[in-house]
């Protein structure tokens, strides 16, 4: 029973290490030391010299499959969102598209991600109701540039 326990605590550490030195970590460690461990709690919670005084197995094996379930998926998705790259909100808001709202001549109102923002233009003077591109942001101020739109086919590629 000793040496369960002490390859419990060895796995865990094991774990600990390698996942604070930033290597990507395998769970079947930890899913083998969060399962052991609550087996051999259960079995250890009480003292078994005094008969009829135990734990049901009824309350261990649910409990062991909860804490199962918890490492394989709650600690895997708080691992895999730790490591995400974090954005900002310049990188978010760069080549979104918006439409003005009021006029930028050089600067004036563009509505982008249903939030309204004051912006300047870099493409020349936009009027109202004109399709947007972010191009940067200063501050808390939007630079965009007007939103190519394609010719109409019934005009390109045909002669007079």
């Amino acid at each position: 029973m000793q040496q369960a326990l002490e390859r419990v605590d060895a796995e865990i550490a094991a774990w600990e290490r390698r996942l604070a030195a930033g290597e990507r970590v395998a769970l079947g460690p930890a899913l083998d030391a969060a399962t052991d461990g609550a087996m051999l709690g259960g079995l250890l919670l009480f003292d078994t010299s005094v008969p009829g005084v135990s734990v049901s197995p009824y309350v261990i094996v649910p409990v062991a499959a909860f804490a199962a379930f918890f490492f394989l998926i709650v600690v895997r998705k708080a691992i895999a969102l730790r490591k995400m790259k974090v954005k900002n909100r310049d990188e978010v808001m760069a080549g979104r598209e918006g439409t003005v709202l009021q006029d930028l001549d050089p600067i004036g109102v563009v509505q982008v991600a249903a939030e309204h923002w004051t912006a300047s233009s870099m493409g020349g003077p936009l009027r109202k109701g004109e399709r947007v591109r972010v191009v940067e942001m200063d501050g808390l101020r939007l630079k965009v540039e007007p939103v190519e739109t394609p010719a109409t086919a019934s005009t390109e590629g045909r002669e007079p």
